[in-house]
Protein backbone atom coordinates (compact mmCIF):
# COMPACT_ATOMS: atom_id res chain seq x y z
CA UNK A 1 0.00 0.00 0.00
CA UNK A 2 1.60 3.51 -0.70
CA UNK A 3 2.04 5.84 1.09
CA UNK A 4 0.76 9.89 -0.08
CA UNK A 5 2.60 12.67 -0.55
CA UNK A 6 0.78 14.58 2.58
CA UNK A 7 0.90 11.16 4.74
CA UNK A 8 4.83 11.31 4.29
CA UNK A 9 4.81 15.02 4.76
CA UNK A 10 2.89 15.11 8.36
CA UNK A 11 5.47 11.83 9.16
CA UNK A 12 8.08 13.22 8.58
CA UNK A 13 6.89 16.33 10.29
CA UNK A 14 6.37 14.61 13.27
CA UNK A 15 9.16 13.04 13.05
CA UNK A 16 11.23 16.44 13.39
CA UNK A 17 8.77 17.97 15.64
CA UNK A 18 9.77 14.64 18.14
CA UNK A 19 13.29 14.97 17.18
CA UNK A 20 13.12 18.89 18.22
CA UNK A 21 11.47 18.18 21.32
CA UNK A 22 13.66 14.87 22.48
CA UNK A 23 15.80 15.70 25.52
CA UNK A 24 17.96 12.48 25.03
CA UNK A 25 20.57 12.46 22.55
CA UNK A 26 20.13 8.23 22.38
CA UNK A 27 16.15 9.38 21.55
CA UNK A 28 17.51 11.93 18.55
CA UNK A 29 19.70 9.65 17.59
CA UNK A 30 16.66 6.82 17.00
CA UNK A 31 14.85 9.43 15.53
CA UNK A 32 17.59 10.70 12.80
CA UNK A 33 18.53 7.04 11.77
CA UNK A 34 14.91 6.73 11.27
CA UNK A 35 14.34 9.35 9.30
CA UNK A 36 17.68 8.31 6.93
CA UNK A 37 16.58 5.02 6.14
CA UNK A 38 15.03 3.84 2.96
CA UNK A 39 12.06 2.19 2.63
CA UNK A 40 12.34 -1.39 1.80
CA UNK A 41 10.79 -2.25 -2.25
CA UNK A 42 8.20 -4.26 -0.74
CA UNK A 43 6.70 -0.91 1.18
CA UNK A 44 5.69 0.82 -2.46
CA UNK A 45 4.16 -2.52 -3.95
CA UNK A 46 0.30 -1.81 -4.73
CA UNK A 47 -1.86 -4.29 -3.05
CA UNK A 48 -3.39 -6.17 -5.74
CA UNK A 49 -5.91 -8.87 -4.31
CA UNK A 50 -8.85 -8.70 -1.77
CA UNK A 51 -6.89 -10.85 0.22
CA UNK A 52 -3.85 -8.75 -0.08
CA UNK A 53 -5.82 -5.13 0.89
CA UNK A 54 -7.41 -7.38 4.11
CA UNK A 55 -3.79 -8.10 5.03
CA UNK A 56 -2.52 -4.89 4.89
CA UNK A 57 -5.40 -3.16 6.57
CA UNK A 58 -5.37 -5.72 9.44
CA UNK A 59 -1.51 -5.38 9.63
CA UNK A 60 -1.85 -1.79 9.76
CA UNK A 61 -4.63 -1.67 12.75
CA UNK A 62 -2.20 -3.85 14.74
CA UNK A 63 0.70 -1.54 13.96
CA UNK A 64 -1.39 1.39 15.30
CA UNK A 65 -2.85 -0.47 17.99
CA UNK A 66 0.99 -0.74 19.56
CA UNK A 67 2.54 2.04 19.08
CA UNK A 68 -0.11 4.02 20.46
CA UNK A 69 -0.33 1.40 23.62
CA UNK A 70 3.83 2.00 23.65
CA UNK A 71 2.88 5.93 23.55
CA UNK A 72 0.60 5.26 26.69
CA UNK A 73 3.81 3.94 28.44
CA UNK A 74 4.96 7.34 28.61
CA UNK A 75 2.44 9.22 30.40
CA UNK A 76 1.60 9.20 33.88
CA UNK A 77 0.47 5.69 35.71
CA UNK A 78 -2.95 6.70 36.56
CA UNK A 79 -3.91 7.77 33.22
CA UNK A 80 -2.57 4.89 31.24
CA UNK A 81 -4.75 2.08 32.01
CA UNK A 82 -7.56 4.95 30.19
CA UNK A 83 -5.06 5.22 27.51
CA UNK A 84 -4.64 1.72 26.88
CA UNK A 85 -8.56 0.86 26.92
CA UNK A 86 -8.76 3.91 24.20
CA UNK A 87 -6.03 1.71 22.49
CA UNK A 88 -8.21 -1.11 22.12
CA UNK A 89 -11.52 0.32 21.89
CA UNK A 90 -9.70 1.68 18.86
CA UNK A 91 -8.13 -1.42 17.23
CA UNK A 92 -11.41 -3.07 17.97
CA UNK A 93 -13.54 -0.18 16.00
CA UNK A 94 -10.79 -0.22 13.43
CA UNK A 95 -11.05 -4.10 13.06
CA UNK A 96 -14.89 -4.44 13.01
CA UNK A 97 -14.46 -1.89 10.18
CA UNK A 98 -11.94 -3.75 7.89
CA UNK A 99 -14.04 -6.86 8.66
CA UNK A 100 -17.32 -5.25 7.81
CA UNK A 101 -15.73 -3.51 4.15
CA UNK A 102 -14.14 -7.13 3.37
CA UNK A 103 -17.54 -8.96 4.40
CA UNK A 104 -15.71 -11.38 6.70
Amino acid sequence: MRQSPALKTCSLFAAVLLLASATSASIAQTVQTTILMEEPARWTQEDVTEQQKYITATKESIAAQQESIKNCQILDPTQRPACIALARSTYNEEMAAIRARFKR
